[in-house]
């Protein structure tokens, strides 16, 4: 019988749930095929192999690579955004009553330190190193920026009375802050709109019912719906196979553990008619358990009213939600490896081993042989063998396959082909004599593709997460705390932003404030400036007539800052203070009395000449060496 889809029903909350179910089963219809190469990929990095096809006694081992590969990739990005010091950049509007400075060091305050579970920190290199690893497995980074009050405990004293000897008191202060939160969603708790035109987006997740409990103590849901949360069987089905899906045991509930799965909706609800219902255009709305609506439909509270998703490919398709994963093709050609591998162990065990026959009618005690026979072992045979007979003998000898290690091989070069990667970069030397230029040419070529792949990030997920974060402070300036603001960007810039309205505030910093992520390729980038400022330089100190040029012509303070900003150093933070400066004078005479010390420690020598080992060919090889390890270059 077809469903009455003209149907109104006359609880307005029962049409929204209504209406937020059907949004999820078109999208969750749209991503099964997407869904089933995600299970395959995590099984297979977590060494979860399906053997069933295999008989007793063959062998079932697991080449970890596609593991091996995404832990470099992931490494790769990590190491681009916390090993070379600030990985974004801010430009400021010319109003600002901040600087550029000022606004990264509050921005990275609380990069470094976002939210997680109750009063957990994590940082958000590992978000991205998290997020990263999702893509490659799942086609999808799928971030979650937003935020809320967090509740912190704080030391505080009490004072006591000294007349009577009673000491001071510890105690602890609760207090309310708000905390930025950056979540990693998995793309099985992710439901876009499957057409790409985004009319909505479905975020379903699992929480405690202790954490709904408390955000109905914020306000966000309706305490009357949440008393009417009930647990149910098939929820608690539903709850272990997502934690099959996360490579964990099955649990068994405690009693008193209640836990409530939730769909936050986010986008436009449409009515029977086909037509956005009235006033329901970017809403966000929250179902529970399928059944009860504990958030009904409100206006975005963001005021940059955008959804709180991130949501890019790392390879991207043309006309497609979900795009590909860009280690699907890895993925199968490491089960192929594990079959091929196990072929020609197969093969070697049973080379050495082959398959015997025993006559236990002649040996002294049959049970002997009943667990087989191990290597160098020895038979006592009875008195009823014939003379010279065999009590053991091999009836069939296995061996490799002619070609199975040339097949082996070639599938291991279409793996790293397929996982963008190579034998070095995996840890090992190529088996065959190859020279090095042929390293350095395929190590280059695949670094062409990650450097791609970097940008791509850098331009599509972080920059768009950072500036959502970043309007996100904004709008919840009033409820961070102060002290850390103050020691984060100093008295004078706190004080400048608390007396701005707090529209005002937002509307200068959300139209002007703009971010640029670097990262790596910025990283290699600086290094190759650095290499060029230091030939100069050398130069420059080489030749008396282009020194009285430059000091002519050219700023050294500014050249410094300069040099400084290009190794992503604050020059700022090296200012001198007034009681510093007070003593310019004496720091310049003794940095002129150790002149002659320094030239004496050099022998006397002439001027070093380029090339001849002296301190900035030495810095020239360490930033080359710095390129290296970035980015694999030689």
């Amino acid at each position: 019988m077809a469903r009455d889809t003209n149907h109104t029903p006359s609880d307005p909350n029962e049409l929204v749930r209504k209406i937020v179910s059907e949004y999820r089963r078109e999208a969750e219809d749209a991503k099964r095929s997407r869904m089933r190469l995600n299970r395959r990929n995590w099984a297979l990095y977590y060494g979860n192999v399906d053997w069933t096809h295999k008989t007793e006694g063959q062998s079932v081992e697991h080449l970890p690579k596609l593991g091996v590969a995404a832990e470099q990739m992931t490494s790769f990005i990590r190491r681009s955004l916390v090993q070379f010091g600030d990985f974004f950049s801010v430009k400021v509007p010319r109003n600002s009553p901040v600087t550029a400075e000022q606004v990264r060091a509050l921005m990275r305050l609380y990069l470094e330190k976002l939210a997680i579970g109750r009063q957990g920190y994590d940082h958000i290199a590992s978000i991205i190193a998290d997020g990263v690893k999702q893509g490659l497995m799942e086609s999808l980074i799928v971030l979650k920026v937003h935020g809320g009050l967090e509740s912190y405990r704080r030391l505080a004293s009490e004072p006591g009375d000294p007349l009577v000897g009673i000491p001071d008191k510890l105690t602890y202060e609760d207090e309310k802050l708000w905390r930025l939160r950056i979540d990693v969603i998995p793309t099985n708790d992710y439901s876009p709109d499957p057409t790409g035109r985004r009319l909505y987006e479905i975020h379903r997740v699992e929480r405690d019912l202790a954490d709904v409990w408390d955000m109905v103590d914020q306000g966000l849901y309706s305490k009357s719906a949440v008393e009417k949360l009930t647990e149910s069987v098939e929820r608690e089905d539903e709850m272990k196979k997502q934690e099959r899906d996360r490579n964990q045991n099955e649990t068994t509930l405690p009693s008193y553990r209640k836990r409530v799965v939730l769909d936050e909706c986010w986008g436009t609800l449409l009515g029977p008619n086909g037509r956005p219902l009235e006033g329901q255009t970017n809403i966000v709305c929250t179902v529970a358990n399928d059944n009860i609506v504990i958030r009904e439909p409100e206006a975005n509270p963001f005021w940059h009213q955008e959804s709180p998703f991130v949501a890019r490919p790392i390879i991207r398709s043309p006309d497609s939600v979900w795009s590909k994963a860009a280690y699907d093709d890895a993925a199968a050609l490491n089960q192929a490896l594990d079959e091929i591998f196990n072929l020609n162990l197969d093969g070697g065990i049973a080379a050495v081993w082959g398959v015997r026959q025993v006559r236990t009618a002649w040996l002294e005690d049959p049970r002997s042989v009943s667990n087989g026979i191990p290597q160098g072992a020895t038979l006592a045979v009875s008195a009823d063998a014939p003379p010279d007979a065999k009590v053991v003998e091999s009836v069939t000898s296995g061996q490799v396959p002619t070609d199975g290690i040339a097949i082996e091989s070639l599938i291991d070069r279409e793996f790293n082909a397929a996982a963008m990667t190579n034998d070095p970069r995996m840890g090992f030397l190529s088996p065959r004599s190859v020279k090095a230029t042929e390293i350095i040419a395929a190590d280059q070529g695949i670094n062409t593709i990650t450097d791609s792949l970097a940008a791509d990030l850098e331009m599509g997920v972080i920059a768009p997460a950072l500036r959502k974060a970043w309007l996100l402070i904004l709008q919840n300036i009033e409820d961070l705390s102060s002290d850390e603001v103050v020691n984060a960007i100093g008295v004078s810039a706190a004080f400048r932003l608390s007396r701005m309205p707090p529209i005002a505030r937002y509307d200068t910093f959300a139209r002007g404030c703009q971010f640029q992520v670097s990262g790596l390729s910025q990283t290699l980038a600086a290094a190759r400036e650095f290499q060029s400022y230091m030939a100069l330089q050398q130069g420059i100190a080489l030749n008396p007539m282009l020194m009285e040029s430059f000091v002519r012509r050219y700023s050294n303070d500014k050249a410094l800052d300069h040099w400084m900003r290009v190794l992503n150093i604050n020059p700022e933070s090296f200012t001198l203070s007034e009681e510093e400066k007070q003593e310019v004078q004496q720091r310049v005479n003794r940095a002129a009395s150790l002149a002659p010390m320094i030239g004496g420690a050099q022998g006397g020598s002439p001027p070093r000449q380029p090339g001849d080992g002296g301190g900035m060919d030495r810095a020239r090889s360490d930033m080359s060496q710095t390129v290296q390890q970035a980015g694999g270059y030689q």
